[in-house]
């Protein structure tokens, strides 16, 4: 039997199975899903409750697994495709006296001294991401500060930094706000919904109804960027 638990606005779908259990147990399958099970005198409205209350929990888990879920790293060699907000560059590598790096376009310069110096390579490239991502983050930070005037908050840190099990955390006591650098392979509205999503937090710590009621009225649309950030292709 499947059972459907409305929370925060979203009905998630639940598999009830009725066995010799003495606890009622709650579990995510590997491809997402969840099933409850409980011993078989145990009413349905019982079985409902829990869910309410342990599903929350297990969302979060089942975020963090599509998050990390497999994928290609990103290569740094000749004519390699790097998705940059919605869009996906052509890296070029050439000689080049001094290091620097050029976007023209849809192409993407890393100008070498040698251009297959790999390690020289990278760490151009990740100067670069990283100064890009902070000058993004910063812009995106300042068109949705103001849209919190109404509670309060204080300006937040910006910290960035390459995760991979979460897109971006927030600590309330110092105000500080870290994303993940990978977010700038994902289109804008993504980012958006990250630095919104934290914000909300410096409001609201936890994931209850209050927290989405404050992203809700702040982002009306944060369900959509977030399928957009789940079906974004995003390399480690």
């Amino acid at each position: 039997m499947q059972l459907l638990i409305r929370l925060d606005g979203e009905t998630v779908p639940c598999d009830w199975e009725k066995k010799k259990v003495k606890n009622i147990n709650l579990r995510l399958r590997p491809d997402g899903s969840f099933t409850v099970s409980s011993a078989p005198w145990v009413p349905r409205e019982t079985v409902e409750a829990f869910l309410r209350k342990a599903l929350p929990r297990l969302l979060q888990s089942r975020e963090r697994l599509r998050e990390t879920r497999p994928g290609e790293t990103l290569s740094l060699t000749e004519g390699a495709a790097v998705p940059y907000l919605g869009r996906t560059l052509t890296l070029r590598l050439q000689k080049g006296e001094r290091p620097a790096v050029r976007l023209l376009g849809e192409e993407l310069f890393l100008l070498l001294p040698d251009p297959a110096d790999e390690v020289l390579c990278r760490r151009l490239f990740e100067g670069w991401w990283k100064e890009k991502f902070a000058a993004e983050a910063s812009l995106l930070l300042d068109r949705w500060f103001p849209r919190f005037e109404k509670y309060q908050i204080p300006y937040p840190t910006l910290r960035f930094r390459r995760m991979t099990s979460r897109w971006g955390s927030c600590q309330p006591a110092t105000a500080a706000i870290s994303l993940n650098l990978r977010l700038l392979h994902a289109p804008e509205a993504c980012l958006e919904y990250i630095i919104v999503h934290e914000l909300a937090h410096l409001v609201v710590a936890d994931h209850s109804p209050a927290f989405h009621a404050v992203v809700t009225a702040v982002q009306p649309d944060w369900k959509a960027r977030r399928a957009l950030l789940r079906r974004s292709v995003i390399p480690l």
